[in-house]
């Protein structure tokens, strides 16, 4: 995050602003070899990421045998480099069950 300070002077008057900037996205890579993380949980537990700093986490071909956990207020992209070649597959034997697993959340009703 980057915080600029604008300075505008008119009819002999200072007034200045400070605005917060985005920076740029911050990219992880996951790789069975040679990527920033082997596991895309590990990657998602390290991302430091904020609406101003959105993380996008590359993962690189493989089959990656875990279930994932992503929880609510989180600013992260998952991009499969090829959709034939990045598999993730639940580990914990039941695989009736998806391997993203989010929160629930309250619904109108409930």
């Amino acid at each position: 995050m980057l915080l600029i300070n604008f300075i505008s002077i008119e009819n002999t008057v200072k007034a200045t602003s400070n605005i917060l900037v985005p920076t740029l996205k911050r990219n992880i890579i996951v790789a069975k070899f040679g990527g920033d993380y082997s596991t895309i949980q590990e990657a998602l537990d390290s991302a430091n990421d904020s609406a101003l700093n959105p993380v996008v986490i590359r993962i690189m071909p493989g089959t990656y045998y875990e279930v994932l956990r992503i929880y609510k207020g989180r600013y992260i992209s998952l991009v499969g480099v090829d959709k034939r070649t990045c598999i993730i597959r639940n580990d914990s034997g039941d695989y009736y069950k998806a391997p993203l697993k989010f929160p629930r959340l309250k619904t109108w009703g409930s």
